[in-house]
């Protein structure tokens, strides 16, 4: 019987005397048929009759070999019956597309947050920074001793109110001069009084033709060319009955720089303070000479 069992399972034909039952082997019919019956559900459990086991096996290594092929499994975003995964899947991929959605949902917010904080960290613009700027080109020296009061001087327009300037010299900054204006009055440690007068010009050759025609309006009102003068820099000194005035002129890109020097008492101080305070304009404001 268990040579039978294994021939059945190997697909063999059985011998003769295997299937012919002898008197030594008889079996009565009904036990006979149990039996086979028994041999039969083996070997439908093993595989089909006919079939060796490696084709049996081979049909389950492919799906597409027959009817007990296992079934493909679902594509993603299909919707599978329960019990076979796919609702799992579809879970996991919703809730996936759910976290991509927050993230930049939070990324966005961050940058907003972020870029609102930077814009007002920003300056804002402002109509006056051109007026700054231009301001700015216009460099006091650095003088010792203290400064009187602001004479609140901006413009080339507010020139006539100094009551420092002979009409003359008005008459020059209006034809060469447009814009900002700046002017200082410094009392000097010696005593002597420095006055510091800045205006910022149509050009650079406006500046140094300025600069040119104030120098001659002092030399036709009594005042004398100085002998000894930094280069560009037009120098003239007034003295009477022991007042010293010395004035310098000079043109530094589009601005029209004047220095004076005036000591009621002693000229040799004059001169001495005129030659410290007129190289410490040139270092703040150079000439174009």
């Amino acid at each position: 019987m268990v040579e039978g069992f294994h021939s059945a399972v190997r697909g063999e034909e059985l011998p003769a005397t295997s299937r012919e039952p002898t008197a030594d082997n008889a079996v009565a019919p009904a036990e006979a048929n149990t039996t086979r019956t028994c041999a039969a559900d083996d070997v439908s459990r093993k595989g089909v009759p006919g079939v060796t086991w490696r084709e049996e096996q081979n049909k389950l290594d492919d799906p597409a070999a027959g009817e007990d092929a296992t079934p493909p499994a679902p594509e993603p975003g299909d919707v599978a019956p329960d019990g076979t995964g796919g609702g799992s899947s579809i879970r996991r991929f919703l809730g996936g597309a759910l976290a991509v959605v927050v993230l930049a949902g939070a990324a966005l917010g961050a940058y907003v947050v972020w870029d609102s904080g930077a814009r007002r960290d920003e300056p804002m613009p402002s109509s006056g920074g051109a007026a700054r700027e231009e301001q700015n080109k216009l460099v006091m020296p650095d003088l010792p001793g203290s400064a009187e009061k602001d004479s609140g001087i901006d413009s080339v327009d507010d020139l006539p109110e100094l009551n420092y300037l002979i009409s003359q010299e008005i008459e020059v900054y209006r034809e060469h001069a447009e814009g900002d204006a700046d002017f200082l009055v410094q009392r000097l440690p010696s005593g002597s009084r420095a006055i510091v007068l800045l205006v910022t010009a149509s050009s650079p050759s406006d500046a140094a033709t300025a600069a040119e025609e104030l120098r001659n309006i002092h030399l036709s009102n009594d005042a004398t060319e100085a002998p000894e003068a930094p280069p560009g820099v037009h120098v003239t000194e007034f003295l009477d009955n022991g007042r010293e005035q010395i004035r310098g002129h000079y043109g530094s890109d589009d601005v029209i720089v004047r220095l004076e020097i005036h000591n009621t008492s002693e000229p040799t101080v004059a001169t001495a303070d005129f030659e410290n305070a007129i190289m410490s304009q040139l270092d703040a404001m150079p000439t174009d000479a």
